[in-house]
């Protein structure tokens, strides 16, 4: 309690004593100046008068030439004239006083000496300050014990990583503690820390998604790791084909290789020989080039698969689209769309026709072109609200700031404003159950999109007036969507 609140006593309140002195006081230990008890008692040697030390100080500090005029003998005393008076002193302090506060109830009286001690440590009635950081209150001592147990600046200890927080911060840190024992977010069963379930995927996870060890001999299976093992027994005997074939193939190489030497050897046209030399070394290092390009081709066909996913996408929301329905000016597009659509359908046969072939070289790029400035067009025809919000990820429980466009049949969300590339959620409005509004938490107002199948979609703004707005629009187009 000592560390936790600091008394706060009246001014002067130790040297205002007189009236609850329990025996009398003699005109001996007051002070001829102010009459008050001399609590700091000095005596002058001029005329062995006695005063406080306030009043001491005071009288100098009028005097232009350190001296003062005794104020019963009017004779001049010096600051060297002057000194303690340990006799009034020690007999001030031995004096019978009562508590300061004995009209309101305390009871406790004593020496002079021991007042102070009493009214700073265990007076019931002072009043004491909260020294928490941030903490304003003011109260007697009795009521100070009960204000610490519910104190909102008291520190409080995390349950999960044991370190201290201001106690009405603690419930939000709580919830958002790394340190926190969640269940794997990828499937398992296993309970690990929010801060190690990357790492846990990556070592441990049950879930997570392997490539085969045999890769490099052709193996293409993605494996979970529970069931690695079960792949690697089963198909024991395709692997073992599979190295063999690559040894096969080395071999010839190298046999090959070897019958050009000797040849080369038994060559008695040393002219041609070095030039034959030449050209197998100039053979070899195309090889070592063409490996080279090889595995730059996979980095390639990695991305072109990427971008074959965005054009079934935009493929799929065109379709949406015509379903939704176009103007008249936009009919005579649809054989372009056919034509995106056949190119789409060419690129699936890019193993066929070389790895060297770009993304327009089939035509795709340019056939889309139409396709994809049709979907923007009537997607932009058809927004009815658009404005970026915060939204938590299903996964991990992180909020991401993402652009939310609402149209009549859709709430997409992009990470960028007029952003080109693939939308990261997308929620036919005919699905939705109901949207409704959340709490509030340190400065966001949420409102949930709750799903026919039971899943949900968090969001948030700083503004409330934004997120009744979107509550609103989301509300009306879900209904004429039904």
């Amino acid at each position: 309690m000592e560390r936790s609140f600091e008394p706060i006593l009246p001014r002067h309140l130790l040297e205002h004593f007189p009236p609850l002195v329990e025996t009398a006081i003699e005109d001996a230990i007051k002070c001829p100046v102010c009459y008050e008890v001399c609590v700091d008692a000095i005596i002058e040697s001029a005329c062995n008068h006695t005063f406080c030390k306030k009043c001491v100080e005071k009288l100098f500090k009028q005097s232009d030439d350190c001296t003062f005029k005794c104020p019963q003998t009017r004779n001049n005393v010096t600051r060297s004239q002057t000194g303690p008076n340990r006799a009034i002193r020690e007999m001030i302090h031995k004096i019978k006083v009562k508590c300061v506060f004995i009209e309101k109830g305390c009871e406790w009286s004593g020496c002079y000496v021991d007042l102070e001690s009493h009214l700073k440590n265990d007076c019931s009635h002072v009043k004491v300050r909260c020294t928490m950081l941030g903490c304003d209150f003011v109260g007697k001592r009795s009521s100070s014990e009960r204000h610490l147990k519910h104190c909102e600046y008291r520190p409080k200890q995390c349950k999960y990583c044991n370190s201290y927080f201001v106690a009405s911060m603690l419930t939000d840190h709580e919830k958002y503690c790394v340190s926190q024992v969640i269940l794997c977010p990828y499937g398992c069963t296993t309970k690990v820390k929010k801060k190690d379930a990357l790492q846990h995927y990556e070592e441990e996870c049950r879930n997570a998604v392997l490539n085969c060890e045999f890769a490099e001999f052709g193996c293409e299976e993605k494996i979970k790791r529970h069931r690695y093992e079960d792949h690697i027994q089963k198909n024991y005997q395709l692997h073992l084909d599979m190295m063999k074939e690559k040894t096969l193939f080395f071999k010839s190489q190298h046999t090959a290789l070897l019958n050009e030497v000797n040849v080369l050897r038994d060559s008695t046209k040393i002219d041609h020989i070095k030039a034959t030399l030449k050209e197998k070394d100039d053979q070899i290092s195309h090889l070592k080039r063409e490996i080279r390009s090889l595995e730059t081709n996979v980095e390639q066909l990695n991305k072109k698969n990427k971008e074959l996913q965005h054009v079934v996408e935009i493929l799929n929301n065109t379709e949406a689209l015509y379903e939704d329905g176009v103007s008249s000016n936009e009919l005579d597009e649809m054989d372009q769309f056919e034509r995106a659509k056949q190119a789409y359908s060419d690129s699936l046969n890019i193993s066929e026709r070389g790895l060297g072939e770009s993304f327009d070289d089939l035509g795709l790029q340019s056939a889309l072109k139409p396709a994809a400035a049709m979907q923007d067009s009537a997607r932009n025809r058809e927004i009815k609200k658009e404005g970026y919000l915060l939204k938590k990820s299903k996964h991990l429980g992180q909020w991401r700031n993402r652009w939310m466009v609402l149209t009549s049949n859709y709430l997409f969300a992009y990470e960028e404003q007029n952003s080109k590339a693939n939308h990261t959620e997308k929620l036919l409005l005919r699905n939705i159950d109901q949207v409704v509004e959340g709490a509030h938490e340190q400065g966001y107002y949420i409102f949930n999109i709750k799903t026919k199948d039971g899943k949900g979609l968090y969001l948030k703004s700083q503004s409330r007036d934004e997120v009744l707005s979107w509550i609103q629009e989301l509300r009306r187009w879900k209904d004429k969507g039904h």
